[in-house]
């Protein structure tokens, strides 16, 4: 096997970091600041709502992304945790 490079190491070491990980691959570092960690789930949030032209369908996307990333959030700081 050859010599591993940056990006081999850089995979390593996020597999394990605590991510959460949005539909979209977007991931956010699971942070013991629970200010910060919603001001980054919100940011996410934002740019999905954007990229929807339509208010309505931009709501939807808006809560299921929180959703799915607020479900992570409680899942990987209960792995933290054992």
């Amino acid at each position: 096997m050859g010599k591993k490079t940056h990006v081999d190491k850089d995979r390593e070491l996020a597999e394990h970091l605590p991510l959460l990980r949005c539909e979209c691959g977007a991931e956010i570092l699971l942070l013991p600041d629970l200010k910060v960690m919603n001001h980054a789930i919100e940011v996410h949030v934002a740019n999905h709502r954007k990229k929807e032209k339509d208010r309505t369908k931009a709501a939807k996307v808006a809560s299921h992304i929180r959703q799915i990333l607020i479900e992570q959030l409680f899942e990987k700081a209960g792995e933290l945790d054992k």
